[in-house]
């Protein structure tokens, strides 16, 4: 009797552990056949949008509501829809691949690169040689670099050239220290301008020059790059609540021009912006509502040089930068 028990306990272990075993490799297969792709990221759109979105550190992609999502299994499915993947998107899968492609490559070097959204540690000490109204800055080389997460007012538009002068007066003839961003490709981050996007700060006292202008509101948060520091946001927060340079409150038609913003958004927008389609109930204010409320312009609406009482145009096509030289 004691025997029979014995094999049959053997039996028994044997049986538990060829299940486990099966069942392991079974999990397996079916991760590696993506059954459990639904686990990842979904695909979204809004409602009203005629595109979608793959990639959560896209900025469209976080600022979609509960309320206005549709979701997809496949990227198939949102193309039936109707709808186009969206270039931000795109770009960041891009990003991503030619990073990967790249390690691929290259055997492992003793340091690594800093991520896309850290500058690299020490930067290259350089002369300015001048500073340009819409926030150019030339250095002695003659290569023009613009600062990373900041914007400032373009030609034409208030406070511009009170945002040259004091820039120009901080860095013209000065050595900086200029710390350069880099993409997941390890290549320079530039503008839309082609100008290198960087941290450039004094040397002597290491001042950041981006938050200088924003600490006297001179600049905005440029929130269409990713990672902007909290020392930046601190700043910006400072000038506005001390409602200083473009953050004072305007008279007239100006400030009561419409504006456009979304329940999510943290930029306001002219009001036939293309970036309308990815606004979450999208709603009409004034320009003195929309700084009240801590938002900024967006990139169209820093492209117009000038407004009026109802419109303001949404330009699509970028063929000046807006720069005056500030001497």
């Amino acid at each position: 009797m004691g025997s029979s028990q014995l094999k049959f306990g053997d039996r028994l272990t044997a049986i538990r552990r060829t299940v486990w075993i099966v069942g392991a490799i079974f999990a397996l297969a079916l991760l590696n056949g993506g059954v459990f792709a639904a686990m990842s990221d979904p695909i979204v759109a809004s409602n009203d949008s005629k595109v979608y979105h793959t990639n959560p550190r896209c900025n469209s992609y976080k600022k979609i509501g509960a309320s206005n999502r549709v979701e997809f299994h496949t990227r198939e499915e949102a193309e039936a829809s109707g709808r186009r993947l969206c270039k931000s998107c795109e770009r960041l899968e891009r990003g991503a691949k030619a990073g990967t492609a790249k390690q691929e490559r290259q055997p492992p070097k003793a340091t690594t690169r800093p991520a896309a959204s850290e500058p690299a540690e020490s930067g290259s000490m350089v002369r300015v040689k001048e500073v340009l109204t819409g926030g150019s800055i030339i250095l002695e080389n003659d290569e023009r670099v613009s600062l990373f997460g900041v914007q400032t007012p373009l030609e034409g538009q208030e406070m511009a050239a009170d945002a040259a002068k004091f820039a120009a007066g901080k860095l013209k003839g000065r050595a900086v220290r200029f710390i350069r961003r880099e993409g997941p490709d390890g290549r320079p981050v530039r503008d839309r301008f082609g100008r290198q996007m960087g941290t450039v700060r004094i040397e002597g006292d290491s001042a950041d020059v981006g938050c200088l202008l924003l600490a006297e509101g001179l600049a905005w948060i440029d929130w269409d790059v990713a990672a902007v520091g909290q020392e930046l946001q601190s700043k910006q927060a400072e000038a506005l609540a001390r409602g200083r340079g473009i953050w004072k409150r305007l008279d007239g038609a100006t400030g009561n021009l419409g504006v456009l913003i979304g329940s999510f958004s943290k930029q306001y927008h002219p009001p036939d912006c293309a970036h309308q389609a990815h606004l979450t109930a999208p709603r009409r204010v004034t320009l003195n509502e929309a700084k009240a409320g801590r938002l900024t312009p967006c990139e169209y609406f820093r492209l117009a040089a000038e407004v009026t009482k109802n419109e303001m145009p949404c330009e699509d096509s970028h063929t000046h930068n807006g720069e005056k030289d500030s001497k």
